[in-house]
């Protein structure tokens, strides 16, 4: 096949044998044109591949959880399994999935990560009893809220930060949008607001 920027010689230019020749180029030009027309369009009607979730099953560490359970003692409704973390960069967000915090504001820094399900259905709550004066803070998804933004510039006693832990930040933005509220708070019981949908992301740390 003659390549397509190759100049062709005038066919009054020609032999008998060059002209032939000219006249058997014609139809990979035409087809070769036609190609490079339609590839382009061919390319943007196929589908994008969705990247699949990559569902994980970590265990708790008993030690930290019990650490966790002398300042707070928090019980999730309806129940699931949920772990302990110091929270620093690197740490593991949820036990279900394999995402890691990658930015952590230093105020938070050395807190007690607790590390609930990635999509926990609508209608969950938090019922935290605080056994000692702690500072709470409690960070969730932008989008996948579960009503959480909505809720908590209503509560009293809850201080919105200037920034929030950004979670698996070499792979898109969806984990680059969260927003965190913190309170200080004294002995006694926090029940949190129950989530308005599915899928609300969010963890708390204590410190």
């Amino acid at each position: 096949m003659i390549p397509f920027n190759q100049k062709l010689t005038s066919p009054k230019k020609m032999g008998r044998t060059d002209h032939r020749m000219f006249l058997a180029q014609r139809p990979f030009r035409a087809v070769g044109i036609l190609l490079l027309a339609i590839l382009p369009c061919w390319r943007c009607t196929q589908p994008t591949k969705t990247p699949e979730i990559e569902i994980a099953d970590h265990q708790p560490d008993p030690a930290l959880l019990r650490v966790l359970g002398s300042k707070v003692i928090i019980t999730p409704e309806p129940t699931f399994t949920f772990g302990c973390d110091t929270m620093r960069v690197g740490v593991l967000q949820h036990l279900d999935r394999n995402y890691t915090y990658d930015v952590v504001p230093s105020e938070i820094v050395n807190g007690l990560l607790f590390q609930g399900i990635h999509r926990p259905v609508k209608g969950t709550s938090l019922r935290i009893e605080v056994l000692q004066p702690v500072t709470i803070y409690f960070f969730f998804h932008n989008e996948a809220d579960g009503g959480f933004g909505q809720a908590f510039a209503q509560l009293p006693n809850w201080t919105k930060c200037d920034s929030a832990p950004a979670y698996d930040i070499h792979n898109g933005d969806h984990g680059l949008r969260m927003t965190m509220y913190k309170t200080q708070a004294e002995v006694g019981t926090i029940e949190l607001p129950a989530t308005a949908a599915d899928r609300a992301c969010f963890n708390l740390v204590v410190k």
